[in-house]
Parts: C-alpha cells; sequence; structure tokens
C-alpha cells in the first residue's frame, strides 16, 4: 500500500472524509517522506493532518498552486535550504484547510525572513529566539489558512527548555509535566536531553507547541509506550492500528505538546515510515 492509498485508509480510521482528488497534489509531487499527524476529534486544528515533504522546488510549487495558490507570495518570502512541506488538515467537522512549511539548516538567514515575512510578529520572535539561545537555532517556519503563522526553534539544551517555557509561562499540569519530565528528562538526573523543537504560533488559535523527536532516539520508548503516555484516543489509536499491519514501525516519529493561549494542553501523535 502506497502513501496515498495508506492516508486513504487512515481518514477512514480516524473518521474523516478525504477526498481522492484534494489530498492527490500532496503526493503528486513523488514526496520524499510522508507525515500523518492524529490529534483527538475534538481538536480545531484537525483530526488527521497530512504533510509530504521534498526538496524539489518546481513540484512543490505547482502542488501549492493547486492546493492553496494564495499562499505562493509567503512561500517567496520564506522559503529556505532545506525541505518544503505542504500539507492538509482534515476535521470531522468543517473544510479541511492548507498547510505549508520550510525547514532550513541556515537559522540566522531563517530568522530575517520570518521578521521580513512578518514584520508584526518581529518582536515576539526576537523574544522567542533570545530564549533559545539566538538567531541560529531557528529551524523554519510554517503558515496555515494565511492566518495562523508559526516559527519553529530547536531547544538544544535543558537550559534553553527552561528559558523558554519561563518565556511562555507554561503552567505546571499533568500534560506538561509528563512531557517535560516523563519523556524528555527534564529534571535532576534525567536522560541525556534528545532533539527537542519548539513552535510558537502567532493568529487565531495560536500557542506554543513542543515537539520530542523520538525519530533517531536511541533510548526512545516502544509506539505502545509512547501512546499510552498520551492517553491516546481511538482516533489516534484506530489509525495507528492500521500502519501497524503493514509494518511493524516504529511508526511514531515525534510527540508533540500544544499549549494553546487559551484551553488545556494537548498531546499529537506524529506517525511516517521509518
Amino acid at each position: 500500500m502506497d502513501d496515498r492509498e495508506m492516508t486513504l485508509g487512515l481518514a477512514a480510521a480516524a473518521g474523516v472524509t478525504a477526498d481522492a482528488a484534494r489530498i492527490a497534489p500532496l503526493f503528486d509531487l513523488a514526496p520524499e517522506l510522508t507525515e500523518w499527524s492524529l490529534n483527538p476529534a475534538s481538536d480545531r486544528r484537525g483530526t488527521l493532518r497530512i504533510s509530504t515533504w521534498t526538496r524539489d522546488r518546481a513540484a512543490a510549487s505547482a502542488a501549492l498552486d493547486r492546493i492553496a495558490p494564495e499562499l505562493r507570495a509567503v512561500r517567496e518570502r520564506l522559503l529556505g535550504d532545506d525541505y518544503e512541506g505542504l500539507g492538509l488538515a482534515l476535521r470531522t467537522e468543517g473544510a479541511p484547510s492548507a498547510r505549508w512549511w520550510a525547514l532550513t539548516a541556515d537559522g540566522e538567514r531563517q530568522a530575517a525572513r520570518v521578521r521580513d515575512a512578518w514584520p508584526g510578529h518581529a518582536a515576539e520572535v526576537d523574544r522567542l529566539l533570545a530564549a533559545t539561545g539566538g538567531p541560529h537555532t531557528c529551524a523554519g517556519a510554517g503558515i496555515e489558512g494565511e492566518q495562523r503563522q508559526t516559527v519553529y526553534a530547536e531547544l538544544r539544551t535543558p537550559e534553553a527548555a527552561l528559558r523558554v517555557l519561563t518565556l511562555a509561562e507554561v503552567r505546571v499540569s499533568r500534560a506538561t509535566n509528563l512531557f517535560f519530565k516523563g519523556i524528555l528528562g527534564l529534571e535532576p538526573g534525567g536522560r541525556p536531553w534528545p532533539k527537542v523543537w519548539v513552535g510558537r504560533s502567532l493568529g487565531p488559535g495560536g500557542g506554543w507547541k513542543f515537539y520530542y523527536f523520538a525519530r533517531g532516539d536511541e533510548l526512545r520508548r516502544t509506539d505502545e509506550v509512547l501512546l499510552d503516555a498520551i492517553s491516546a484516543g481511538p482516533e489516534q489509536l484506530a489509525p495507528w492500528r492500521l500502519l501497524r499491519s503493514v509494518t511493524a514501525g516504529p511508526w511514531v516519529q515525534l510527540v508533540g505538546l500544544t499549549v494553546p493561549e487559551a484551553g488545556a494542553p494537548s498531546f499529537t501523535a506524529y506517525l511516517a515510515r521509518t
């Protein structure tokens, strides 16, 4: 089963509708990587979110013209030197929304592009990057539906994570304790620090996002342990079981914690082929 067929099966398992014609541009660009992120059905960001990644600029441009031509101008201002991602967020209720990302290995240039593209957010971007260690930690940028803009940065040390938690005024909760202490080991004598990113989202539905990269982590837990830790619901477990029926995996490549400006923290499971 290829990733296009897999996406249709995952949508059915998650209880959302995926129109074959609507998702076609994501796969017609022959992506290097397909990723599926899974949220609870109640999450307004989407229950199943598909992203495909490529370095082929011409193919990505053509695909974006098909799914979200209104994002062309911001793409030209933000595009970096590494992966480019295109995506769709599918919901149990409501229309899908288009998404786009630029990743980079040159953080300082990416930070400058973000400030240029979103001058109204420049001060907030500077505050974030001061906490993460400087512009060189900037890892990319993304946008959804011309409204929610996100800048991503690496959290290379536990100290940087603590500075960002203070900046974001993240409150102690079961979810934040589980993520930062249980998964990342952010406590005295904790595990070696893994790869972690932060995303600062601005606009409607804005807030903070933290990403643990299970992919490449020699000390990663199993899929089962990670999904149990985040109390994955049926909309997350059913698609994962479908993937596991294809191959053993592991399929969980990232675990995300979203801390919205209003509302309770929530987890996202990001699945992809190894």
